[in-house]
């Protein structure tokens, strides 16, 4: 369901069978839960004309994404507390350091811009006890213009 929220799953661009319908089967249940009253149980009255009348579900996710969908502090927060609880594992650093660049994407598309050294220190603080020396090491080597996240990784 939180596809439709997050934008991996879109309406417009269901390009194979299996995506459409999955997003169809999708669509379906949320239309369901919302004419079971499961959703719109804890929703004020004059939010549910707007919603109650949709033919697709994912008019309802914008509807809900247009009244809720500002990431305040307390989410921004969330977000970098994710970002800071991230590790690399040596063994597959490619799919950890792309955690990282997806973490501080999503910072950034929450209004939480971080600077570049600080995001690359974030980087580098996922790697493991034993990488210490690594990590210095790019620290002193790397020119300070140059200390981001796309050189170090």
């Amino acid at each position: 369901m939180w596809e439709f929220i997050d934008g991996t799953l879109t309406y417009a661009a269901q390009t194979d069978t299996a995506d459409w319908l999955k997003w169809k089967l999708l669509d379906k249940w949320v239309l369901a839960s919302t004419i079971n009253d499961s959703l719109l149980t804890h929703v004020n009255y004059e939010w549910t004309d707007p919603v109650v009348c949709l033919s697709i579900s994912k008019a309802l996710w914008d509807i809900l994404k247009g009244l809720f969908g500002t990431v305040r502090l307390p989410g921004q927060f969330n977000l970098f507390y994710q970002a800071l609880q991230l590790s690399i594992d040596p063994t597959n650093a490619n799919s950890c350091i792309n955690k990282y660049h997806v973490h501080i994407q999503k910072l950034t598309e929450a209004g939480y811009n971080l600077s570049k050294t600080l995001c690359a220190m974030i980087l580098l603080s996922g790697l493991p006890n034993n990488y210490f020396t690594l990590a210095s090491t790019i620290m002193q080597t790397v020119e300070p213009a140059n200390f981001n996240m796309s050189t170090i990784s």
